[in-house]
């Protein structure tokens, strides 16, 4: 999981992860070890990822 950081887009804070296939169909709600607790976590699509062109370039 790598460090939470602000996303501009989600207006939120956010954390990445890397998940087994099993785990990651969107809007799954999941544990994740945190240090030596855990937090709820829900699975979404990449934030950064654009398919669809939507997002204004410079």
């Amino acid at each position: 999981m790598t460090s939470p950081c602000e996303s501009p887009t989600l207006e939120k804070v956010i954390r990445l992860a890397a998940l087994e296939t099993r785990f990651a169909e969107r809007g799954a709600r999941l544990e994740v070890a945190i240090g030596e607790g855990t937090a709820s976590a829900t699975v979404e699509p990449l934030p950064i990822n654009d398919a669809d062109e939507r997002r204004p370039r410079s």
